[in-house]
């Protein structure tokens, strides 16, 4: 009987925690970017900087963080703890990663659940250029730096090939081949699209390296699959800015880059891309996509592994827009999603609000298309449309000019209640105050 009562007893009180936390939460979310910002700011290329716990490495030939802005190399793995709103637990961290010249970098901020493993052999950055032939009748590659050496292959013109290595005065340049292989080229007939002076400077006896990943730029990576706590914190993963396009590999799979991506990694690999593109190749399939569309590459639940990528999909914006993107050494426009897990589609044949009484969840409904706004007035940026039929369920609500109450649908996106229908315990929405509005650029 007594164990029945406290069952009971801790049914009572889960409503009343689940309120806590939810209340907790976005305070956590801005105080872990806050924090963030503030301790690394200033984080080097090769470093992992500590951004608010809990967060637990391993590094080559280091300990672990101890506190945030501490900052480390060599980064072996990084585990990232899940949101605990009530213990203020909600692991960031952020990443500057040296790719394939020295001014080639990417920026990973760890948010959340997640854990994250160095998947390149290389113990350093990996100098890369892509040289393009420019010979009309093609290019002989030999096999050392020298005229009379063996032909190992010949390359078509307007071929690219990467270069991974040169002679002092640069005359010759070594090469790596589609075959795998690698031979050298006469510095004349091609034409440099990197920093040749960057690349190592080896002789014919040296190794070519055995990757073109350097530390980081291939990872293996698992976040979490459970939802935000609240609608100010995102789902646990990982968000790149790269400076220049750039080669990455997550989980196998190769990602060509130029911009922003979301990655996650429950048990599919989806790539959300922010800004710019992406093209994701697994299994010798490719599918690209532009800002506002996400791609998932398929998991294989018998062999456990990762497969062929699906064709790109438009992305969530309810599930993008809290991502910190001020914590990005690059600003970018604000992504241009659709509303899916925003609003709901219309009921053929149905009035927009039938079934809506006192106590149900408030709604919004439009009788014909309304504009909705970044914030509660009409001086905030236009991000979408309510069409007609469609609904939607507020969160909160403000008041705008002439006192007129807006409704927030999610975070940065408002509706006036003078240009919807809405019913439901509207009045028990709670006001919040209004987000300052954006600042012109010149």
């Amino acid at each position: 009987m007594r164990t029945v009562i406290i069952l009971i007893a801790g049914l009572l009180l889960l409503p009343t925690v689940l309120l806590a936390q939810a209340e907790l939460c976005p305070a956590l979310v801005q105080a872990a970017y806050a924090a963030a910002a503030l301790e690394c700011a200033d984080v080097q290329p090769g470093e992992a900087c500590f951004g608010n716990r809990p967060l637990d490495v391993s590094a080559l030939g280091q300990g672990s963080f101890t506190r945030p802005g501490h900052k480390i190399t060599g980064l072996q793995t990084l585990t990232s703890g899940a949101m605990n709103p009530g213990a203020g637990e909600w692991g960031v961290a952020v990443l500057n990663v040296v790719a394939n010249a020295p001014d080639q970098t990417l920026t990973m901020i760890v948010l959340g659940d997640v854990t994250l493993e160095n998947a390149s052999a290389a113990e350093s950055p990996v100098m890369l250029a892509n040289l393009r032939v420019v010979e009309k009748v093609g290019l002989i590659v030999r096999a050392a730096p020298e005229e009379d050496a063996e032909v190992v292959a010949l390359l078509n013109f307007g071929d690219i090939v990467p270069a991974t290595g040169r002679l002092e005065f640069i005359e010759w340049l070594r090469v790596a081949l589609p075959d795998g292989g690698s031979g050298w080229v006469s510095a004349l007939s091609v034409l440099p699209e990197g920093d040749v002076d960057a690349l190592p400077v080896v002789s014919a006896a040296d190794t070519p390296p055995e990757t073109f990943y350097s530390p980081l730029q291939a990872i293996e990576f698992t976040s979490g699959a459970e939802s935000a706590p609240c609608s100010d914190a995102p789902a646990s993963g990982i968000l790149i800015q790269t400076m220049q396009p750039v080669s990455v590999q997550a989980n196998g799979v190769d990602i060509q880059l130029d911009g922003t991506v979301f990655l996650q990694a429950p048990r599919e690999l989806s790539v959300h891309v922010l800004e710019g593109t992406a093209q994701v190749t697994s299994r010798e399939e490719t599918e690209s996509a532009a800002a506002g569309w996400r791609i998932e590459v398929r998991y294989d639940t018998e062999a456990h592994i990762l497969t062929h990528p699906r064709k790109a999909e438009q992305d969530a914006y309810v599930q993008m827009r809290p991502l910190p993107f001020e914590l990005l050494p690059r600003g970018i426009d604000e992504p241009e999603f659709n509303l899916m897990g925003v609003t709901t589609p219309a009921a053929p044949d149905r009035p927009v609000l039938e079934g809506i009484i006192d106590d149900s969840p408030c709604t919004v409904a439009a009788g014909n298309e309304v504009r909705l706004r970044q914030g509660p007035g009409r001086d905030y940026p236009i991000v979408g449309a309510l069409y007609a039929g469609e609904s939607a369920r507020p969160d909160a609500r403000a008041e705008g000019e002439g006192d007129v109450v807006w409704w927030r649908l999610s975070p940065g996106i408002w509706v006036s209640s003078d240009v919807v229908f809405f019913g439901g315990a509207c009045e028990d929405l709670p006001f919040v105050e209004s987000p300052p509005l954006p600042t012109a650029t010149p």
